[in-house]
């Protein structure tokens, strides 16, 4: 045990405490709140006894431990109780949960100062024994249950040992310096987060940017090598269009030459040489119509008299006319042509 007084326990026994003393080795953390001194006190201890109210506030702003006892037996809320500090000791019930603190806990250090025996069961003798760890090494085997060591167990209970004080959440408890702590760690994280968040999206941002930049300029690249395209097929098509229309006009330059010029010589030699061939050619039409109407007259002539033939001769029909179509029949020619019947 650590009986060396510290710089804590210096300062809470001045009469005119400087809080911000206080505070700094608290900040600092230059001592324990757990030691004790060559009385057995810790700071909570001397803060009860001398009355420091703002002192013990500030220490259970820090979380110190009030459930060990010093050289008296008294805890931080004894020593305010048997000192009449009653404002520390509502302070101390406020803030911490008394009801472990009045009663003696048995607890693991207890435990391994009294017995530390265990109980097993042996499968080779059928029957169960008592096993302990001694402060040798070496393991102890006993065949009975093995008494309490009172005398251990007196020594072990007035050795100081720290009893179990647990920090309570409660609308009159004073907030705690872990607490505090947490919050700021927890806003640290949470602007730590927020600066991530925040760098990101300025990287997100200028990765939209620079990738926003880059599709633009693409685009232009687009568009002014389709507008070069356009200009270039247009000018070729306007080229096209304009030599096209040169060789158009020459040809039909040319051709409108050539026809005055074949129609002045087909005029001049219609004058000169062919006038007696077109007469003769006018006189052999003239020729082919005369005889062309002559022949189809007497074709005209031949079917009349047919016609009239038919109409004059008797009905075929009548039986009076039998014997007229008989001698017909028999001066009749032989037919042309037989048809099957």
């Amino acid at each position: 045990m650590d009986v060396r007084r510290n710089e804590l326990h210096v300062a809470l026994r001045l009469r005119s405490i400087d809080l911000r003393v206080v505070r700094s080795i608290l900040e600092q953390n230059l001592c324990s709140l757990s030691e004790q001194d060559e009385h057995g006190d810790q700071p909570a201890h001397i803060a009860a006894r001398h009355g420091h109210v703002d002192s013990m506030k500030l220490l259970i702003e820090y979380d110190a431990p009030m459930g060990r006892k010093n050289h008296a037996n008294l805890t931080p809320l004894g020593e305010a109780q048997m000192n009449g500090h009653k404002e520390i000791a509502k302070l101390i019930k406020d803030n911490y949960s008394t009801t472990a603190s009045q009663e003696y806990i048995w607890d693991g250090e207890i435990d391994r100062e009294t017995a530390c025996w265990f109980n097993c069961y042996d499968e080779e003798e059928q029957r169960l024994k008592w096993v302990r760890l001694g402060a040798d090494g070496k393991t102890e085997i006993s065949d009975t249950p093995p008494p309490i060591d009172i005398q251990r167990l007196i020594a072990a209970r007035e050795s100081g040992i720290e009893r179990k004080v647990e920090r309570r959440i409660h609308p009159k408890s004073l907030l705690s310096m872990r607490h505090v702590e947490f919050e700021k760690k927890k806003a640290r994280q949470k602007q730590l987060l927020a600066d991530i968040l925040k760098d990101r999206a300025k990287h997100v941002e200028e990765r939209c940017a620079i990738k926003l930049q880059s599709r633009y300029r693409i685009v232009q690249a687009k568009r002014r090598v389709e507008r070069r395209f356009r200009e270039t097929v247009a000018s070729t098509r306007i080229q096209c269009t304009f030599r096209h229309w040169i060789m158009r006009k020459r040809l039909v330059s040319s051709i409108k030459i050539q026809s005055v010029a074949r129609m002045f010589m087909a005029k001049s030699y219609f004058v000169s040489f062919l006038r007696e061939r077109l007469w003769w050619k006018r006189a052999s039409r003239v020729l082919a119509m005369t005889a062309q109407r002559l022949w189809r007259g007497f074709l005209c002539r031949r079917r009349f008299r047919q016609l009239l033939l038919v109409q004059t001769l008797p009905d075929p029909l009548d039986m009076r006319n039998h014997d007229y179509w008989v001698g017909m029949q028999r001066n009749a020619r032989p037919p042309r042509r037989e048809i099957g019947i």
